[in-house]
């Protein structure tokens, strides 16, 4: 997803109602770090992980909005997993507030 893509993806997300979002960060040796991310908090959790960790790919609700050093099989893999089993912030490991 380029940037202009990832702008219009976040803009329609922060279109809907919901007040948390699942993220979850995927490092290239396949291990995963997720989160929930309120909605004022969605743009900064973005920006922090493409300038910080910029190594691992970002997933928020089930779309790759940064790809990082991770296969693109790998994500293509991720993706279609959480198209059948998605993830609800509820099962993340932190919630940002």
């Amino acid at each position: 997803m380029n940037q202009e893509e990832r702008k219009k993806f976040l803009d329609d997300l922060l279109g809907s109602d919901k007040q948390v979002f699942s993220t979850i960060g995927v490092y290239a040796n396949g291990s995963r770090q997720y989160n929930g991310v309120r909605r004022e908090d969605l743009h900064a959790h973005v920006e922090y992980n493409l300038h910080y960790r910029s190594g691992r790919a970002l997933i928020i609700e089930g779309r790759c909005v940064y790809s990082g050093h991770v296969d693109d099989k790998k994500i293509k893999s991720l993706e279609e997993e959480l198209a059948q089993h998605p993830h609800t912030p509820s099962e993340a490991s932190k919630i940002y507030f």
